[in-house]
This record gives C-alpha cells, structure tokens and sequence, in this order.
C-alpha cells in the first residue's frame, strides 16, 4: 500500500512539474503574415523557387543544399497541389495539413488534431489549409514540438511563360502555439 501511494505520487509529482515546464515556455516571434509566389515542381526553371518555408514566411528551391522548407507546390487541373515536405524528401521532418471549408479569416487558431501527413492536398483558388510544420522547437515537449500556419492559394498565374502560384499565408512560428491573432500568441 506504501509503495503505491509513493508511486502515484512520484507520478503526479512528474506530471505536474511536466505541465509547469511547458507552460512556462513563452512565445518570442510575433504572429506574420505575407504573400509568396512559387513555381511549381514540375517544368519551372533550374533557378525558380517550389516551395514554402512557412518559419521564415520565405521561398526555396526544393532539391537546394540544406533546404528546410514544409511544403512543396505543384500546379494541376487549375489548382494547386501540396506536398508535405516528407513526401518529396525522406529525410524532411514531417509535415501535416487540413483542408477546411473556412475561409482563411475566420480562421483564428490551428486545430489539434487530423493533419494528413501521407497525401498531398489540391487547393483551389481561395481555398485555405491549415499547416502543422515541422519541428525547430527544443526541449521535446509533447504538444509543444511543431509551429502552425495557414495558407490560402490567392491565385495561378505565370511569369516569363512558367506557371505560378502565389499564396498568401500567416504563420504563427512559435512552438506549440496555435493563435493566429496579432502580435504574440497567447495560446
């Protein structure tokens, strides 16, 4: 009977010291948004970017020496497609995404849970998807270990004869917070 009182409270100990931990990890970038055009995987040029690094709101070519990046574009049928980052590149930390029916402002946080990590996702014009992305966070607190961003396809176009996408998307870089408000996340 001793040996289990200690036990469960060792276990209680651990959880509540667990949960003051990653409370207290404070938000230190600022909720951003910004509007980025890439070329799509296939048929763009040598030099031209394909894909979305969504920490630092910025464009890269998939295949560049030490490329982080958490989605890669392609264009087909009149829509974007999106690949998450571990789709195109084994060795990319995972990425999820959920497509939603809402439109990208009434977005005001990330869900939890249901990001599709296997497919890639069509997009049309308009349409918004929530990204769950990669892991940049220390500590490996659970919950805490991906940062968050929405993006919304706003149109295709071209450039020197090359399709284009250009998307619009916001992105809340800090670890484990899901709010999509202005300045520092609260949640």
């Amino acid at each position: 009977m001793t040996a289990r009182l200690i036990a469960l409270a060792i276990a209680s100990f651990a959880v509540v010291a667990c949960e003051d931990v990653t409370r207290s990890i404070d938000p230190n970038i600022e909720v951003a948004e910004d509007t980025l055009t890439v070329f799509p995987l296939r048929g763009s040029p040598l030099s031209a970017p394909t894909a979305l690094d969504l920490y630092t709101l910025s464009t890269l070519r998939v295949g560049e020496v030490n490329a982080l990046y958490d989605l890669a574009v392609d264009t087909a049928g009149g829509a974007a497609v999106l690949y998450p980052s571990q789709l195109v590149d084994n060795e990319a930390p995972r990425t999820g995404i959920i497509e939603t029916s809402s439109t990208f402002e009434t977005i005001l946080e990330a869900p939890t849970t249901g990001y599709q990590d296997t497919v890639a996702v069509v997009v049309s014009v308009g349409e918004t998807v929530i990204v769950r992305a990669r892991n940049l966070c220390a500590g490996g607190f659970p919950g805490r270990d991906f940062f968050h961003a929405k993006v919304q396809l706003l149109e295709l176009g071209s450039s020197s004869g090359f399709a284009t996408a250009r998307f619009r998307i916001r992105s809340n870089a800090n670890c484990g917070f899901r709010s999509f408000a202005d300045g520092l996340p609260e949640f």
